[in-house]
């Protein structure tokens, strides 16, 4: 499986060690029942430094509408291109992000990059540096969980023995997972449901390896009229950016902890117990290799070897992937990007496939997967009580907000983060607070009235018939663990 395109600016071979070969399997005893917390981007009694002004909520509301699903989307909205097809390779860990990330993913976070447009967003040119530092560190941590024996080697010796280990442990995985397939292919898709509580027959998803796409989609996209950019449409571009950076964060934080989720990997563990450490050694590791690739390599590489992609159909979501973490990847990532096309609902088709096709490219995905989990878990600890259980939910009424509303919360969580000081009791949750309960009070108020007009108009139905209640519909509560 040798591809020769990567052999460049110190990138470790891909997977050609012996795939029988695996290294010291019963060196590491790691604690599987570890979970990262949801909100894990600092004590809950760090002191809170509030920002001198609160943030102000925009007069233009989002058009009330009647109560939705998440998983039921505008019939306005595109489906755009398939989602972040991943490179297969190895991990490099480093530890100082100025010293050991490539030149070039410096250059980007400190000056942006030509064809990455997501580093035009007002949030990586205030905060880029610092949000890429703490992203990878954050990485690091996490990383460092799992192989704490790579802390003390020197830098080439690091490398090498990274990429021995998790490419071993791919081969190894992949091996093992071939007569179980269809098995975890039903638990990727069982845990990803109740994660978001979504109907299962949402989600489909095959462990096989993804075959490269065609450009034909591409090539007759490109000869779409185009559409005139005014700040209205520039404003969709931001908000859409917010929202793909949101699907990837949510989607490597959960490749890193979904796995270790008890109810998981016990049902992994009765297939086999050999691939619940294959999973913690793979899972926590294979996202690094986005921190020192060159980014100019990376953007004029083909990606033919692609670990995983996920795309979006009407209402329902299909997952390829090589091994079982990045099918969880993936699932997460392309549920993630059906609930935001709620930012579509009533939107010019023109101009909505004009968001996409300016938001949605394989340049802006690596810097959003690089900041996005550490975004992501600061986006969960000021996610209100009441609203944790139905995550979904949470995603669509940030998705169908004003992208003013949206740009005030993703921006005070930046600021959060640059400053050092966690969200939890800024004005920043406060800010989410009053977005989720004026959306959930504008479908209640619009699902009564429908209800009435409709008991109002149905004249044959007896008095008693009031019994019948317009439909709560209460979600089971999912694990918080899994968050």
């Amino acid at each position: 499986m040798k591809n020769d395109k990567y052999d460049v600016n110190d990138i470790a071979k891909f997977l050609t060690e012996d795939p029988n070969v695996f290294a010291d399997p019963n060196k590491n005893e790691h604690d599987e029942n570890e979970h990262e917390a949801a909100g894990g981007s600092g004590p809950a009694t760090a002191p809170v430094k509030e920002p001198k002004t609160r943030p102000s909520t925009p007069s233009v509301n989002p058009t009330p509408q009647p109560k939705r699903s998440p998983f039921v989307t505008p019939k306005e909205a595109p489906d755009g291109k398939p989602k972040a097809r991943q490179a297969s390779g190895q991990s490099i860990l480093k530890e100082s992000f100025k010293v050991f990330t490539h030149p070039r993913t410096q250059e980007m976070w400190e000056k942006g990059h030509p064809g990455v447009s997501f580093t035009d967003h007002e949030m990586v040119k205030k905060h880029g540096s610092k949000l890429a530092e703490q992203g990878y560190n954050d990485s690091n941590s996490t990383l460092f969980k799992t192989f704490p024996e790579l802390k003390d080697l020197p830098p080439d010796r690091r490398r090498q023995q990274l990429g021995q280990l998790t490419g071993r442990a791919l081969q190894k995985m992949m091996s093992l997972e071939q007569p179980f397939k269809k098995q975890l292919e039903k638990i990727a898709v069982r845990a990803v449901a109740k994660l978001y509580g979504c109907p299962e027959e949402t989600l489909k998803a095959f462990l096989r390896q993804p075959q490269p796409e065609s450009d034909e989609a591409e090539e007759n996209e490109s000869g779409d009229e185009k559409v005139e950019m005014t700040p209205e449409l520039q404003e969709q571009v931001g908000k859409r950016h917010m929202m793909n950076l949101l699907s990837q964060g949510s989607a490597i934080h959960n490749m890193h902890n979904g796995h270790f989720e008890e109810e998981v990997m016990d049902a992994v563990g009765r297939l086999s117990p050999e691939l619940q450490q294959l999973y913690s050694a793979f899972g926590r590791g294979a996202s690094h290799h986005y921190w020192i690739y060159d980014l100019n390599m990376m953007l004029g590489a083909s990606l033919g070897q692609a670990m995983g992609v996920a795309k979006v159909k009407g209402d329902t979501v299909q997952a390829e992937a090589a091994c079982f973490p990045v099918l969880l990847q993936e699932l997460v990532k392309g549920l993630m990007t059906l609930i935001s096309k709620h930012q579509f609902g009533g939107m010019d088709p023109k101009v909505s496939k004009e968001v996409v096709r300016l938001a949605d490219t394989l340049a802006n995905e690596f810097p959003q997967i690089q900041i996005g989990p550490k975004i992501w878990k600061e986006l969960l600890s000021i996610i209100p009580a009441e609203h944790k259980s139905k995550l979904a939910h949470v995603v669509m009424h940030m998705a169908s907000a004003h992208p003013k509303e949206l740009h005030v919360i993703m921006m005070g969580l930046a600021d959060n983060m640059a400053e050092g000081r966690p969200s939890k009791g800024t004005t920043t949750e406060q800010a989410l607070a009053e977005l989720l309960e004026r959306s959930m009070r504008e479908e209640d108020s619009d699902e009564n009235e429908a209800g009435y007009q409709e008991d109002y108009n149905d004249s044959d139905e007896e008095l008693d018939d009031d019994e019948r209640h317009s439909g709560d519909d209460d979600e089971e509560e999912g694990n918080e663990s899994w968050r």
